[in-house]
């Protein structure tokens, strides 16, 4: 006689039942059942058995990459993620070690000043590296932290001219100059079309340190040769420390210049490598 275990349905015999037969209905059936691709309300704490439980997870995961919909978090001693569009899980660490020495320190501080500084230049990484964090599988905000975590002087302060807000493959253009008259910034650049396209896209990012705050100007056509936008008035003479309290101010270099950022897109949302220009006001 079959030992009988006392577990909430749907059972374990359900739920292995219901991914034969997903699996089964993918290979050939006309239509599956809906039910079937709901995630059974079951949690592992009622399963008494370690093999049952351990059946269980494994179901989990079919189920999971079967819908699509992978399994995040932390579950007991495990915790699940998703690494490269893969699930994956790895168990709680028994010990941390946290010496919290000079170095480790500095790392988290600069880190956190990475951070702060891609929501300022959001409206940038946003354009200028999604062909990057979509091959790479990650988000934006990811890949600016990565590509500047090291744009930092010996004095702790970010190096703004080292900034990344733009990476691909398209070549670049060369910027010839850049000037501030009144409050309207004039732009002339390399309208030729060497290795690219004459229909690419022009984007500029002019970033205010003194402010911390950004603006992504409308892209004009690669052939154009020259782009003028208008600038708030308060760039032009910035007084520091007068962000707001939401807006914590960070330590950068050349704080009294204007930075501009730009980079083309090609039409298939491929981009350029970074150009940086300071520009003093």
């Amino acid at each position: 006689m079959r030992k009988a275990y006392s577990i909430p349905t749907p059972s374990l015999y359900h739920l292995y039942t219901n991914s034969m037969v997903t699996r089964r209905c993918s290979r050939g059936a006309s239509k599956v059942p809906p039910m079937f691709f709901r995630r059974p309300k079951l949690h592992p704490d009622t399963i008494k058995s370690p093999f049952l439980r351990l059946v269980y997870y494994q179901i989990l995961v079919i189920m999971a990459r079967k819908q699509g919909d992978y399994e995040s978090g932390k579950l007991g001693n495990k915790i699940y993620y998703t690494w490269h569009g893969r699930q994956c899980e790895r168990s709680m660490p028994t010990s941390v070690a946290n010496p919290k020495t000079e170095a480790q320190q500095a790392h988290r501080s600069n880190f956190a000043i990475i951070s702060r500084l891609s929501s300022y230049m959001k409206e940038a990484h946003l354009v200028g590296l999604h062909w990057h964090a979509v091959s790479e599988k990650n988000s934006t905000y990811s890949i600016f932290k990565h590509l500047n975590k090291d744009c930092f002087t010996p004095d702790g302060q970010v190096d703004l001219p080292r900034i990344i807000v733009s990476r691909g493959s398209v070549e670049r253009v060369e910027i010839t100059s850049a000037s501030i008259d009144d409050n309207v910034i004039t732009v002339t650049f390399d309208s030729r079309a060497y290795g690219g396209n004459a229909t690419d896209e022009f984007f500029r990012f002019v970033y205010c340190p003194a402010l911390c705050t950004g603006r992504l100007a409308t892209p004009v056509p690669r052939s154009a040769g020259l782009v003028t936008a208008v600038l708030p008035p308060e760039w032009l003479q910035p007084i520091p420390n007068t962000q707001e309290e939401s807006t914590p101010a960070i330590p950068q270099t050349d704080p009294h210049s204007l930075h501009l950022y730009a980079f083309l897109r090609s039409t298939y949302s491929r981009t350029s490598d970074t150009i940086h220009l300071s520009l003093p006001v």
